[in-house]
Parts: structure tokens; sequence; C-alpha cells
């Protein structure tokens, strides 16, 4: 979940989307008016060209469950991490992706939260491990 200022609304990921499943959606809680509407996402997501194969492409939680999302404001981007598939997604306010990589399991396992400095760094984090130490990786400058 995210805050969206210029929509005065959050935005909500779920991992099993209730759109169709090519397009998973970004669902929103407008905070003027107190609604939520779980059955039309606020944002479409395109994922058509994310770079995995094609058989994984069939079946849409290779690609997207998402478990945590941040907005940049400046740049009107919304940031997603994918625990499941490993991903870090880059999204425009259309819902197009503009960027997928994949995490690197060493570097980060099961990354659960991602946010965003007000200079613009993305950052995401874990769930402590068997040792009790979580980590905070930057992705972006």
């Amino acid at each position: 979940m995210c805050y969206d200022l210029k929509g005065n609304r959050l935005l909500i990921a779920f991992k099993n989307s209730k759109n169709d499943d090519s397009k998973p959606g970004l669902f929103s809680f407008d905070l003027n008016t107190k609604t939520f509407n779980d059955t039309i996402p606020a944002l479409a997501i395109d994922l058509s060209s994310a770079p995995v194969k094609r058989k994984d492409r069939e079946n849409i939680k290779k690609i997207w469950q998402p478990a945590d999302i941040a907005f940049h404001k400046d740049m009107n981007r919304i940031y997603v991490i994918d625990a499941i598939n490993l991903h870090f997604m880059e999204l425009d306010m259309e819902g197009k992706l503009i960027i997928m990589e994949e995490i690197s399991n060493k570097k980060m396992d099961h990354p659960e939260g991602i946010a965003v400095s007000s200079d613009g760094k993305v950052y995401i984090c874990n769930d402590a491990n068997k040792a009790g130490k979580g980590k905070i990786l930057k992705l972006r400058n």
C-alpha cells in the first residue's frame, strides 16, 4: 500500500488480483470519500512486456505477487517488490511496465518492503532471517 498525493488516495496491491489474469491491478481507497473499490482497479497493470519466459507469462503468479509498493511523487512512478518471484518493478501512472529486474537471492532473500526517500533513492528490506537479522538494500539512486 502507498499514498498517491495527486489523487489523495491509497493505492493497494493484492497478490491475487480480482482483475483478469493477464492484467493485474492496483486498487484504491479514496481518502476524500472514504470509499474502496475492490472490483475495478484504479490502475490496470500491463505486464505484456515483462522479460519472462513465455510459459511463465501464461501464469500471472509467476510475474505478479506484490509484497509492497511505493510511490515516487516527483517522477510519478510506482515501485513494486515481489517477494515470491524476486522481482523489482517500476511502473508509470498508466500501469505500463518501465523496468522489471530480478533481485538476487544472495543480496536479498524474500524482500517484503519498499520505500522511496525524499531524494529518490529506492530501498528494499526483508524480514529477519533465522539468525534474527533483517537487511536493507539500496536499489536505485
